[in-house]
């Protein structure tokens, strides 16, 4: 299965292929400040499975743990 997803203003397109790895539900103060709601939801697939197009931006902040998201 394909699933394409862009970002508000279209400059942002990712395409997956297959199934994913993982799909979890998040209920973290930073996954409810992302979203707006009480949870967060996440999928997950590996590098390969996806092509993206346009600019995009990796963002970094510590969990709980200390490890970086």
């Amino acid at each position: 299965m394909t699933r394409i997803a862009h970002c508000s203003c279209g400059s942002l397109r990712a395409e997956t292929a297959g199934e994913p790895i993982m799909v979890g539900v998040c209920h973290c103060i930073a996954c409810q400040r992302r979203t707006g709601a009480p949870f967060g939801v996440n999928v997950f697939f590996s590098r390969t499975q996806v092509q993206t197009e346009g600019d995009n931006k990796v963002f970094i902040r510590g969990n709980s743990q200390g490890r970086p998201v």
